[in-house]
């Protein structure tokens, strides 16, 4: 066995495709056009907990459709979701798991593990793939 070994990154940013998009340009490779894509959403951790955001815009192409539109959906008391593509699928989706989840809660009278809220939505997802 060689000597290399694969290191795994311990957290936080990974600048990979920085250094290769550097290459790529010192190798005479244009960058491909930028447009956007859509909703932002992002999470952070940290020691205590977790930040999470998303933006409020719907759009289509170049159409804003709304400016007001929200995209994190409260599941339970511990438990959110940030929802991206089409609002009213998302929308209903969500209140569909928080119902679900607070059934839950209160039969077990406890909080709702993540790990079941993420069952439940495959389970119910599985169908429509």
């Amino acid at each position: 066995m060689s000597g290399l070994a694969f290191e795994q990154p311990t957290g936080g940013f990974v600048f990979d495709n920085c250094r290769r998009n550097e290459i790529l340009l010192n190798n005479g490779v244009l960058p491909g056009k930028i447009h956007k894509t859509g909703t932002t959403i992002a999470a952070v951790t940290y020691k205590d907990g977790v930040v999470i955001a998303a933006d409020s815009r719907c759009t289509a192409g170049n159409i804003i459709f709304d400016d007001n539109v929200l995209k994190i959906h409260r599941l339970s008391d511990n438990i959110y979701a940030l929802g991206a593509g089409t609002s009213a699928d998302c929308d209903f989706q969500t209140r569909l798991l928080e119902s679900q989840l607070e059934l839950l809660k209160l039969n077990q009278d406890r909080q709702v593990r993540v790990a079941t809220a993420v069952r439940k939505i495959q389970q119910h997802l599985f169908r429509f793939y």
